[in-house]
């Protein structure tokens, strides 16, 4: 072995325990509890994420929108009014939800998107997959048409 990887191999072994020792580091917030609020109106499930939404949480949104969908919801409104950071996984899981609900005649619409997450939505093309609402209101006129003409 050369002793420029011995070194690298020295230097990534002490990172490594220097951030396992540190409270912040992400292998220690493994599956970190997300509080997510359901409300149904007029039909249409508002699925509010009350924190940032990323690989070591997003079972709770994908357990959450698999709940509404296998209930019988396929109208679904996402709130993201408090998420802040979306990672790769969080979007997976939206494109996962609008795929179920498209093949069950609804949608997923957005509604709330912060400027980082709205930005998420544009630099991936999301924002032309994802139908992303004014507000509550807005959202919910337009996916009861969708329930009129199911």
């Amino acid at each position: 072995m050369s002793e420029n990887l011995i070194e690298s191999n020295m230097i990534e072994s002490r990172l490594g325990e220097y951030l396992r020792e540190r409270k912040d580091y992400p292998s220690t917030r493994r599956m970190r509890a997300m509080n997510i609020d359901v409300q149904i109106r007029d039909n249409v499930s508002i699925i509010r994420p009350q924190s940032d939404i990323d690989s070591f949480n997003v079972s709770f949104l994908k357990e959450k929108l698999r709940d509404q969908v296998d209930t019988g919801y396929y109208n679904i409104i996402m709130d993201l009014e408090k998420v802040r950071f979306m990672d790769s996984a969080a979007l997976g899981i939206l494109v996962s939800g609008l795929k179920a609900c498209i093949q069950n005649a609804g949608s997923l619409g957005i509604i709330n998107p912060s400027n980082n997450v709205s930005n998420l939505f544009k630099i991936t093309h999301l924002d032309s997959v994802f139908r992303i609402f004014q507000d509550e209101e807005d959202a919910i006129n337009n996916l009861q048409k969708n329930i009129l003409n199911s």
